[in-house]
């Protein structure tokens, strides 16, 4: 009950704050043109705290948008996706909760945004609220040759709040340090608990630049084909960038070129275990749409070589099935189950379980 209580009051001051955020934009519109809608809203929106920690807050994820280009370069159209994509990144590293593109993706289509689109700060809080985030962190940057100024706030969701702005200034040349230096100077606002361990490895570690900027511009597209040519075009830059390996096999197999698929993900070496069990257990998922059961099961005993992980589980069980061996898959359903009683399929593979034989 009281779960339920606070959801419906952070849904509601979510509701207000958008509401006078929509208002605020509507006010500064009759009044003539500004220069961004962050902008617009840090002079007529809500009080500022100067901070994000709610005081009953349900949940702690952050939701981070891609930053308005108030630039006149069009050429950064890429930045504003970085910033959001690299500060989740580092939010993650940093032992927090952060909702990734996919999530944010995925509402944006719903409400029916272009990909390249700015959304009102309004949509954003609305989207962060339908998300169940607890914070939002939004803004804009600007270009001047070769530096870029990033400002940015923090908004709590669930307590109806914004926070001041916070500028971070850094070059177009190493958006990945610009990344982390934001992640610095929003921390004190963020529900984040500690810092990114030594050992934590990140999937951009040692990639150059250039490599990275044409994987956000692959992002960007909604036409299979040019996406196809820009993450070609990533690997070619960085042959071991395993993300984008990983990222054109989906696309492959999207468009049903397993051959091509499972070729791209062939002689992977990383230092990041995590991406490299996730690039197994596609290549095991492409083998099992070819046929091959056996390179399958060999992938995906390679994946849990180096993590334990439900979907590693979940696909041997399914591997199982095929083979008819009940036993094997109900064990490695459970041990999915146990991994992750959310990760999607289970349900599937349960039912097959328990169907009549």
């Amino acid at each position: 009950m009281t779960v339920h209580v606070l959801r419906l009051a952070r849904s509601a001051a979510a509701l207000v704050l958008a509401a006078s955020v929509a208002v605020a934009q509507g006010q500064a519109r009759t009044r003539g043109p500004a220069p961004s809608t962050a902008a617009t809203v840090g002079a007529a929106g809500p009080a500022e705290n100067g901070g994000a920690a709610g005081a009953e807050q349900v949940g702690s994820s952050v939701l981070v948008m891609p930053f308005e280009n108030a630039s006149e370069d069009r050429s950064l159209y890429w930045v504003g996706e970085a910033i959001a994509e690299g500060l989740t990144r580092e939010i993650l590293l940093a032992g927090g909760a952060a909702l990734e593109r996919e999530d944010r993706e995925s509402v944006r289509t719903d409400m029916g945004v272009p990909t390249l689109s700015v959304m009102t700060l309004a949509s954003q809080i609305q989207a962060a609220d339908e998300m169940g985030a607890a914070v939002l962190v939004t803004g804009r940057f600007g270009s001047t040759e070769q530096t870029l100024t990033v400002s940015a706030r923090v908004i709590d969701v669930a307590a109806g709040r914004t926070g001041g702005w916070i500028e971070v200034g850094g070059s177009s040349r190493d958006i990945l340090a610009l990344q982390r230096d934001l992640l610095r100077a929003l921390r004190p606002h963020l529900p984040l608990h500690g810092a990114r361990p030594a050992s934590a490895v990140s999937p951009e570690d040692g990639v150059p630049q250039a490599a990275y900027e044409t994987l956000i511009k692959s992002h960007l597209e909604d036409f299979p084909e040019t996406r196809e040519k820009l993450l070609r075009r990533t690997i070619e830059i960085a042959p071991g960038y395993l993300r984008a390996r990983i990222e054109l096999a989906e696309l492959y197999r999207s468009a049903g070129k397993l051959e091509k698929a499972a070729e791209t993900l062939s002689n992977l070496a990383t230092t990041d275990a995590s991406l490299a069990a996730a690039a197994q257990n596609l290549l095991a998922e492409i083998e099992m749409d070819l046929g091959h059961s056996e390179r399958a099961e060999d992938s995906l005993r390679r994946s849990l070589s180096l993590r334990d992980t439900a979907r590693a589980h979940l696909l041997l069980a399914r591997l199982a099935l095929q083979r008819g061996d009940v036993q094997t898959a109900s064990r490695e359903a459970d041990r999915a189950r146990s991994l992750d009683p959310l990760e999607s399929d289970l349900a599937d593979i349960e039912d097959a379980l328990a169907a009549p034989r």
